[in-house]
């Protein structure tokens, strides 16, 4: 969609305003508990926001869910008039929908489970992008890592640089069978993560057995705890260790 790129560009993640991230801070700086129990200096978790871009709502987007295969939609302008003579035809057809979507038989009716209160049908939100993927690389889009919104779930896909162009429609289990929800202009709705083609071979080791094991395991103890626990630094660590692997 002309225009989209600059009113609602598809950002890096690190770029992307988590609600929940703010709210953790604030509470730490009230608390004053900067330290390893909260969930700011946790080294795992906040690795995601190195991880790839988001992919954002352009617009807001009305969506009614009536039952567990029902619904309708509404956006707050007419996406249509952007999209005449822009793109493809087949392409024109299937982004003049913002919101369908998958039959049972694409997914639930062969699922031994499924999530409570969950759309039988896979919502699909049409947004206004196409994908071109570089030689040797292939992009996961998954569902944004600690999102703010629990109301959908992305259901995780791969795209690949042989496939030609891709068509960000995002399919999505919405765990709602009924309600009115408002998906607001800038939520996220998927994360894309670029991954380099390659073989990576692995072992599987005997800690017994594996003669590096226990000297890199005491070493990495020792480093993050040199100092008193609520002083561990895991960004020096890192680069302590940037020199050592």
């Amino acid at each position: 969609m002309p225009g989209i790129e600059e009113t609602m560009p598809i950002i890096p993640v690190g770029e992307h305003k988590y609600n929940w991230i703010k709210k953790a801070a604030q509470h730490a700086k009230q608390h004053n508990s900067l330290h390893e129990t909260s969930v700011l200096k946790c080294p795992a978790i906040f690795q995601f926001k190195n991880k790839g871009f988001i992919l954002r709502a352009p617009y807001d987007i009305l969506l009614t869910i009536e039952s567990d295969l029902d619904y309708s939609w509404t956006t707050s302008y007419d996406t249509t008039i952007f999209l005449q003579g822009t793109q493809p035809e087949v392409h024109q057809i299937a982004q003049k929908q913002a919101v369908t979507h998958h039959d049972t038989n694409a997914l639930y009716d062969f699922m031994s489970s499924w999530p409570k209160d969950t759309m039988k049908r896979i919502l699909k939100l049409n947004l206004p992008w196409t994908l071109r993927i570089p030689k040797g690389y292939d992009v996961l889009m998954t569902d944004p890592f600690y999102k703010d919104d629990d109301r959908f779930t992305v259901c995780t896909g791969m795209f690949e640089s042989t496939m030609g162009i891709g068509l960000l429609t995002v399919p999505v289990k919405w765990h709602s069978t009924q309600g009115e929800y408002l998906i607001k202009a800038g939520t996220a709705i998927a994360q894309l993560i670029p991954i380099k083609k390659e073989k990576i071979s692995h072992q599987n080791l005997n800690l017994d057995t594996d003669k590096n094991f226990r000297r890199d395991s005491n070493i990495t103890f020792l480093k993050k705890n040199e100092s008193f626990i609520g002083h561990r630094n895991f960004g020096k660590f890192k680069e302590w260790l940037k020199d050592k692997i």
